[in-house]
């Protein structure tokens, strides 16, 4: 039974040699699919996709708070509402956190290691220089800048992060 928001695909494979398949779907728009061979392990992938119907009517609306564009909140900001929680009860662990918020006690403790960087950094991070944002930071670069155990390099390749990004922002 299909609901609302469900899309029907009519399934017309037709595969010559491992790599190509195409289906029809219910607009009568092509869907070519890779197809691996079995013994790679890979699942059949998309290449190319869908566009939109004719007829879809969604128009995407530009907001000013890049916080509204994310469903979830940043790393950081997880880091210290968590660290507020730990300080304002001594019975909270992070185990009861993690328990909480459906994580693993090592992906709370990863989280939390990102108030680790320097005060420079976080006070930054919680205060992004313009154009930026904290979206604009992702939880991975941060965790590179961790990994160095010099203040005086992380703070070095902040700098260098920053510069980058706002390059990008630039252009």
């Amino acid at each position: 039974m299909e609901g609302a928001g469900q899309v029907r695909i009519l399934i017309d494979l037709k595969i010559g040699s491992a790599g190509a398949g195409k289906i029809r779907t219910c607009w009568d728009l092509p869907l070519t699919l890779g197809i691996p061979f079995s013994r790679w392990g890979a699942l059949p992938f998309v290449a190319r996709p869908i566009p939109f119907p004719p007829d879809a009517s969604h128009t995407p609306q530009a907001t000013d708070n890049p916080e509204q564009l994310y469903s979830a909140p940043h790393p950081f900001q997880l880091a210290l509402r968590w660290q507020q929680e730990l300080t304002g009860n001594s019975q909270l662990t992070k185990a009861c956190i993690a328990k909480r918020e459906g994580l693993s006690r090592a992906r709370v403790t990863q989280v939390m290691n990102l108030l680790q960087l320097p005060e420079t950094i976080q006070e930054q991070l919680q205060n992004p220089p313009p154009p930026l944002n904290l979206y604009a930071f992702n939880e991975r670069r941060l965790r590179k800048l961790l990994g160095q155990n010099d203040p005086v390099l992380q703070l070095h390749d902040w700098q260098r992060l920053l510069d980058e990004l706002r390059h990008c922002a630039e252009n």
